[in-house]
């Protein structure tokens, strides 16, 4: 998604997540590196919806670890739209 940059994320993702990714988006492979037996994609989003729907469509594949404003959305979400089916 475009737009102007929202905030730096940091990703981990197993690697059926990570080959999904770059099946999705190509061009995210030059933001991943191998570490500790997982993936890492550090990279800067410009929608929360974008990176949020793909994070909960893996949610067991992928753990967050910087995006405030990514968990955020993705905690609205689930108010929203997943607890209460």
């Amino acid at each position: 998604m475009t737009g102007s940059p929202v905030e730096k994320i940091v990703l981990q993702l197993n690697t059926r997540a990570k080959s999904l990714l770059v099946e999705e988006f190509p061009l995210a492979e030059k933001d991943l590196k191998r570490e500790d037996g997982n993936w890492a994609l550090r990279t800067t989003i410009n929608s929360v919806e974008g990176a949020g729907r793909f994070v909960i469509g893996l949610a067991a594949d992928i753990k967050i670890l910087q995006g405030k404003k990514l968990l955020d959305y993705i905690k609205k979400y689930d108010k929203k739209h997943i607890q209460k089916l």
